[in-house]
């Protein structure tokens, strides 16, 4: 039967050591190498949980970037994740559109989690208040750690739909606050501001810890299970809002923070403000960005489990939810094989390389053609600007011209299909008949009553036909002017086209593929579109040309290393200069501490190349046996149980050295 793990024994595990300390400054260097190499004027550091040892052990690393002036928070993110993408880091996503942007990766080597926040006014501000809480008591910084932890191992971060460190720690004070296990270390009205665009910013502290701490002889464990009970309280949407400086919460309509409809939301998109919780330095901004449906289910679905054994609580969800715990070891899988195979494959990864690098040049000046291309294009555009806007001004013009034209020409060959007279004839036709109407008879003959009648419905249609045969003349005649109109805005027109051509093929001499474009705005687009989708092609490019130049050096690297083994001397040919060789070896070989290596080996936990030669050499494993492994567990579970027990005053150089603990959930 298993022994159960206790509550202090977790916690134990989770802080920070050493190692961890060392890895962490390491990426902190790499990334601000990557700064100052590209931006100058900015700069990174720790911010959030990290700096105070917050952030568990196998846990992710919270960075803040202050950005030059004249610089966007936007579009420096977005830049500068381009920047690291690749390079140092994996798997990187920016979140450009938040209040504060922030750049998520894994550092390629360790798999830790990367966060970076850009351009956030109040970051060393936040970190001075969770220092401030922090060394108030012992128990509040063991209490945040926890919870940070149990976050990690379940799988509750933002990656996954939950909320960021900071929001955790934020969340989790509140309810120390709403419990009066703590005072508050806000000081109203303290003229400490900072400066955020146009608005300035009360983040002024209370200067000591004295007195911030109320919880009597509280416990860590119950601290924490009464956090997990009081998560279970929260509805979806939060009826509140909440905030560690009003910890009884604040009403929606007073922050202008709308419930979200959770019925028209997708399970795993953000939801703005489903469990707002704000900024304890700008009260304007939620710090729940990054909170989905799912990921709050998910939330109370855990905290529900608070009646469970710690070791259940704190159980890994999934293994790859942690960085490694040592650092990859770059020749593990290149140890066991032999020179000459390893050699032909850094032969055809030259090869390989060589076709890529032959891509990526291919892809670059297809890429440059292009922008040339819709350079041109954007001059031609702006040189032709008014040209056509000449142009759109006459093409209607000539549309409702031809329209008028056509209705003119209609009417007047309708009137000429039904009188074929012309004006002048019908005119003399009528003065023919009204004389034969009206005239003096000859001869004394009068027309008869029935040809009168003939000669009036004659004349009055005579008169009918004039009438229709002017306006077929005033049709033709306006007809001409429209048509001598037209002819001079074609003339016109062209005039604009061949001035345009030649503005066209000015821009374009030297670019023979461009030789059939028009120059307009939708050509524009269209090449502004493949030129994008030629980046992504390059992007990738490299990423393979990065990746096997990687390759290509550790396998170089490696091979550098055989030949140099194979050129010393043997040891028999050592023997006679009195082992000097032998120390020298020894002298550059790696320091390790044996006891430590023991103990690894005695709790089961992962050892390198080195630890198992320095196990050799002092012994073996029969050399284990010497101490008693139950004798030193209890030792360390009792003084487990002294660290995270009821304290008082703060927490300062009274917190005991945590180094050399068993990890009995690696």
């Amino acid at each position: 039967m298993s022994e159960e793990i206790s509550f202090s024994s977790i916690l134990e595990d989770a802080t920070p050591n050493k190692h961890d300390s060392k890895r962490r400054t390491g990426i902190l260097n790499h990334l601000q190498k990557s700064l100052e190499r590209n931006h100058k004027g900015a700069s990174i550091n720790f911010s959030g949980n990290t700096p105070l040892g917050l952030s568990p052990r196998r846990g992710g690393i919270e960075f803040s970037v202050s950005i030059p002036e004249g610089k966007t928070a936007t579009g420096f993110s977005k830049k500068f994740s381009w920047e690291l993408n690749g390079r140092g880091l994996a798997d990187v996503i920016v979140h450009e559109n938040r209040s504060t942007p922030t750049i998520h990766g894994k550092n390629d080597r360790t798999s830790i989690p990367i966060r970076i926040s850009i351009a956030d006014a109040t970051a060393e501000n936040k970190v001075a208040l969770l220092r401030l809480l922090g060394d108030s008591d012992n128990r509040v910084f063991n209490y945040l750690l926890a919870i940070q932890n149990w976050v990690l191992h379940r799988d509750l971060a933002e990656q996954s739909g939950g909320l960021s460190p900071f929001a955790w720690s934020i969340l989790a004070l509140t309810h120390l606050r709403s419990s009066n296990l703590i005072s508050d270390p806000f000081l109203a009205d303290s003229g400490t501001v900072v400066e955020d665009g146009e608005r300035s910013l009360d983040v002024g502290l209370v200067e000591s810890t004295e007195g911030v701490w109320q919880g009597g002889d509280q416990e860590v464990e119950s601290m924490f299970k009464s956090f997990l009970t009081s998560l279970q309280s929260l509805q979806l949407p939060a009826k509140k809002i909440i905030s560690l400086r009003m910890p009884d919460g604040v009403k929606r309509k007073d922050c202008d923070l709308k419930a979200p409809d959770i019925g028209k939301v997708s399970a795993n998109k953000r939801v703005p403000h489903l469990w707002p919780i704000l900024d304890p330095f700008d009260m304007t901004k939620d710090i729940s960005e990054s909170l989905t449906l799912e990921g709050a289910k998910r939330i109370l679905v855990e905290a529900a489990r608070g009646g469970l054994s710690s070791e259940e609580l704190f159980s890994t969800v999934k293994e790859d939810l942690l960085a490694a715990d040592e650092d990859k070891d770059l020749f593990a899988d290149l140890r066991s094989r032999p020179a000459n195979e390893i050699e032909s494959e850094a032969k055809e990864l030259r090869k390989k390389k060589s076709l890529i690098e032959a891509e990526v040049d291919s892809i670059k000046e297809a890429r440059q053609a292009q922008i040339r291309i819709v350079q041109a294009l954007r001059g031609i555009v702006n040189d032709t600007s008014n040209l056509r806007t000449e142009q759109r001004k006459l093409i209607p013009q000539l549309g409702n011209r031809r329209k008028e034209m056509d209705k003119l020409r209609q009417q007047r060959d309708d009137i000429n299909r039904k009188i074929v007279l012309p004006t002048k004839a019908i005119e003399e036709e009528i003065i023919t008949v009204y004389e034969k109407l009206c005239g003096t008879a000859k001869s004394f003959r009068y027309p008869s009553p029935e040809e009168e009648i003939r000669l009036f419905i004659y004349f009055l249609e005579l008169q009918e036909m004039f009438k229709a045969a002017v306006i077929s003349s005033e049709c033709h005649h306006v007809l001409q002017q429209l048509s001598g109109q037209q002819r001079a805005a074609v003339k016109e027109l062209k005039s604009f086209e061949s001035e345009t051509e030649s503005i066209k093929s000015d821009a374009l001499e030297g670019i023979t593929s461009a030789t059939e474009l028009k120059g307009n705005y939708h050509e524009m687009k269209d090449i502004d579109r493949q030129i994008t989708k030629l980046l992504r092609n390059l992007n990738s490019k490299r990423d393979e040309l990065r990746e096997a130049n990687r390759e290509l050096g550790r396998l170089d690297a490696w091979l550098r290393i055989q030949k140099k083994d194979a050129k010393k001397p043997s040891g028999k040919q050592q023997g006679s200069k009195s082992g000097s060789s032998d120390r020298a070896r020894q002298s550059r070989a790696p320091k390790v501490d044996i006891k430590e290596v023991k103990r690894k080996a005695a709790s089961g936990e992962s050892m390198s190349l080195e630890d198992f030669g320095a196990l050799l050499s002092s012994g073996g494993l029969s050399s284990i046996t010497a101490d008693d492994p139950q004798q030193s567990r209890s030792r360390r579970k009792k003084s487990n149980k002294k660290r995270v027990g009821a304290t008082s005053g703060s927490r300062g150089t009274g917190r005991p050295d945590l180094e050399g603990r068993a990890n009995k959930r690696r």
